[in-house]
Parts: structure tokens; C-alpha cells; sequence
């Protein structure tokens, strides 16, 4: 006998029904403006659990009923339909917000509420791709790491993708680049120095490895006391390191810091048992001027005997007296403009400073409070108090040079350049000329400009 119905199909055994844990599997809740994301999630589920021809009306409800020509009997297959697409239905209500649910209450079956999920949110409104290209354009790095920023920029390039307005991979990179801080200025100009452009997975990976060799640069601890302009000694007292400091015996290495509480094994203050306060500490440093261990440089009897000489100005046959000088750390500025060098704009190279030293805070890039008791000691003996340390990027004609550890001390009177530290972060050495100093690669001896 033929069936008129074609309802053989639906002699079948009621199957296992399938639930969504919707929670776990469908976690993404539909607002006004991630229906794409939203639609994704439940797409992939619908095709893994072959339910996708419920909602897109090509696995129709069968008929309720068998009819014969002698009896009409209940179609299980119908009742297996109507359970499973009513936990469809349930599945996609449990993932929409709370505001769009009343948008659907109407519908009866899932196909049904698919339907006018996506006549109302499957195209996109301009005013939504606009608020979602502000967001990116708004985006910056501050104090994310280069795994957190890139992340997002990525969450709103794939968010733009999906609304149909993709950017263009050139604006993406320029967006990072834009966003990099100045210790990253290196970086950012290899990539703008490329002759092909650079994907987005790659500048990825080359800021993670950047951002990794940051991280692993050594620290340089203050547990001595920085100085700033320290006198040469005289030939014939003490030598005289590299860079113009002095080398102590590492019996005295421990009083490099003037408010280090620690002291030498057999030292002990000169003191009563029961004085109430302690009693000064005899310096036990060395003088700056003449090499002897006791006094500093502002008391060193020295001075008087230094000769005086004669030097010709050019020109005429005026003669001026040799003045004492510690490396140009005068307390009081010049009345000519045009030696002035107090500017915030000039750095001094000096070959005694341990440390990079401004006055001004704005000359520091990035910056955070100095908390320690230490402070940077001139040639005279002379503490002065550190404020702020941090860092800064100094751009030459061609070259990028990065400052670290620069000390920020407001009493100082010149911008100080450490040779040492310069030299050490940059992998550089320099060269004096007569007329001139030249900055050369360790690695190529090449002269950066």
C-alpha cells in the first residue's frame, strides 16, 4: 500500500534528545550589538549536533499524526520534534539579555525566533560601527603590558570584521605604533625603516621580544651614594677609574653611602653607653682633591696652595686667574644667555656621574617617586636630595638614545649625561676629540649620529 503522506520516514524510535548547557557552551549573551559574536557560538553548536535544520526550516515538524486507511496513530517522531525543538528554543532565550527576550516572546518555535533575531540584529546599524571604530581609535597602552594591548586591538579589529567594516592592515600597525611608549622608539623606527610592510602577527611577536629584553635589563641598585661632578684628583694620591671616580679599598667600599645604617664588622660609634642620640660620624671617605682619606673637598686645606696661572686670552694679552672648577657644578648661573647651560633642553656629559641627574621632572619620559634616604653627593661634599627617578629617550639626527636610571635632583644646577651609565645602556663607547666627541657602535665601531 502507498502511502499518501510519506510518513514512513517518522516510523522511527524516539531518539535521544539533546540539551545545551548554555552557561558552558553558549556563555555570550545577545545584546544590541554583538549579534555576530552571538550568532557564531550557536551556529557551531547547531552544526555539531546536527540540530542546524531546526532553525533554518530544513528539518520541518512531521506530521502528528500516521494516517492509514484503517486507523489514524500518533506520529512519535512528532513529539521527538516538538522536545527537541522547544530546548532549541529554550537554549537560545537563556542566551539573550534580558531586554531583547520580549522581542521573541511571540514565537513558538526556535525557526521562528531565529527568524526575527536576525531580521532585527543580523545587519548592523552605522551608528553601532561608529561607536565600535571610536572605541579603537581611543584605545591606548598606558601601563598594559604588550600581551594585554595587543589583545584588545585585536578585539576590536575582529568586532569591526564581523560588523562588515573591516580596517585596513597598515592602520592597524600604525595604531600600535602610535600607542608605544618612548622605550620602544628603537623598535618603532626599524619597522617604519622597512621596505615591505609588516603583518600583524609578526610586529606581535618582535614586541613580545622587545618588551621581554626591557624586562631582563639589570637594575642598577642605589645602595652607594650617586655623585654628580666629581673633582680629578691630582697625579700622584689615588688612581682613578675609567670614569673619573675614585676606587676604594674594599675595607672602605661600605661609606660610599652617607645614610647607610649598616657598618663594618669592629666599627662602633664613639659614644656612651647611655647617650641618648649618637654622635657624629667622622667622614671616612677621601677627598676629592687631594686623595686624603678624612676631610672633604669644601674642607681640604689644599686649596691655598694650588698655584695660580696665567691664561692669554685670545686676542688681547689680559690674563685671569686658574680658578678651581668640579666639573662645572657652579651654584650660581652665568649672566651671559648664551652660555647658560641650565637649560632643560642641554645635557652635560660627565665622566664622574654615576648616575643620569636632571632638575627638571618634565625631561623624564616616565617617572616614579624616589623613596630611599640617599642623595647625590657633588664635588664639595655636598648631599643633595633625589625626588624622582625614571627614564627618557634622547633623539639625535639619525640615532635613538635610551637614558635610564636618570635621577631627578631640583637643587642640581646642570643636566648631567653619565658616560658610564650612556655607554652601558646604549652598547656604545665615545670618543674626545679636540673639537668634538663621536658616539661609536661597540658591536660595528660605526658612529651613531
Amino acid at each position: 500500500m502507498t502511502d499518501p503522506n510519506n510518513t514512513s520516514q517518522y516510523h522511527t524510535s524516539l531518539p535521544n534528545l539533546v540539551t545545551i548547557n548554555v552557561t558552558a557552551q553558549a556563555p555570550l549573551k545577545l545584546t544590541s550589538s554583538n549579534y555576530l559574536s552571538w550568532k557564531l557560538q550557536f551556529q557551531t553548536l547547531f552544526i555539531g549536533y546536527h540540530l542546524q535544520g531546526f532553525v533554518d526550516g530544513t528539518k520541518p515538524c512531521p506530521p502528528q499524526y500516521i494516517i492509514t486507511d484503517t486507523s489514524n496513530t500518533l506520529n512519535p517522531a512528532y513529539h521527538a520534534w516538538i522536545c527537541q525543538d522547544q530546548l532549541i528554543l529554550n537554549a537560545l532565550i537563556g542566551a539573550l539579555h534580558h531586554s531583547i527576550i520580549p522581542f521573541i516572546a511571540c514565537a513558538t518555535t526556535s525557526q521562528q525566533a531565529w527568524k526575527i533575531l536576525a531580521s532585527t540584529y543580523a545587519t548592523p546599524s552605522r551608528g553601532c560601527i561608529k561607536q565600535v571604530k571610536a572605541t579603537f581609535k581611543a584605545l591606548t597602552k598606558g601601563s598594559l603590558s604588550i600581551s594585554d594591548f595587543i589583545h584588545s586591538v585585536k578585539a576590536r579589529v575582529d568586532e569591526l570584521a564581523m560588523l562588515g567594516a573591516p580596517i585596513d592592515g597598515e592602520d592597524i600597525i600604525d595604531k600600535i605604533l602610535e600607542e608605544l611608549g618612548n622605550e620602544y622608539k628603537e623598535l618603532v623606527r626599524a619597522v617604519q625603516a622597512r621596505d615591505t610592510s609588516i603583518s600583524f602577527d609578526e610586529l606581535h611577536e618582535k614586541l613580545l621580544m622587545f618588551e621581554a629584553s626591557l624586562n631582563s635589563s639589570p637594575k642598577v641598585s642605589l645602595q652607594f651614594t650617586p655623585t654628580a661632578n666629581a673633582a680629578f684628583t691630582r697625579s700622584g694620591y689615588r688612581s682613578q677609574n675609567n670614569f673619573g671616580r675614585y676606587t676604594l679599598p674594599p675595607s672602605q667600599q661600605w661609606t660610599a653611602s652617607s645614610h647607610s645604617s649598616s657598618r663594618p664588622p669592629g666599627q662602633l660609634h664613639n659614644q656612651g653607653l647611655h647617650s641618648p642620640r649618637p654622635g657624629p660620624r667622622p667622614y671616612l671617605g677621601y677627598c676629592q682633591v687631594c686623595g686624603i682619606q678624612g676631610h672633604t673637598a669644601k674642607k681640604c686645606p689644599s686649596f691655598k696652595f694650588i698655584p695660580q696661572k696665567t691664561v692669554l686670552s685670545k686676542g688681547n694679552n689680559n690674563t685671569t686667574s686658574w680658578q678651581p672648577q668640579v666639573h662645572l657644578a657652579a651654584s650660581t648661573e652665568s649672566s651671559n644667555p648664551a652660555n647658560n647651560l641650565t637649560s632643560t633642553s642641554s645635557w652635560l656629559l660627565d665622566s664622574g656621574a654615576s648616575h643620569h641627574i636632571t632638575a627638571d621632572l618634565n625631561n623624564l619620559s616616565l617617572h616614579t617617586p624616589y623613596t630611599s634616604a640617599d642623595d647625590v653627593m657633588i664635588g664639595d661634599g655636598t648631599g643633595l636630595r633625589i625626588t624622582h627617578t625614571g627614564s627618557f629617550t634622547l633623539l639625535s639626527s639619525s640615532s635613538v638614545f635610551n637614558l635610564r636610571n636618570i635621577l631627578c635632583v631640583p637643587d642640581i644646577k646642570k643636566n648631567l649625561l653619565s658616560i658610564y651609565q650612556f655607554c652601558i645602556t646604549n652598547n656604545v663607547s665615545i670618543e674626545f676629540l679636540p673639537w668634538c666627541f663621536l658616539v661609536k657602535d661597540l658591536l660595528t665601531g660605526v658612529v651613531r649620529r
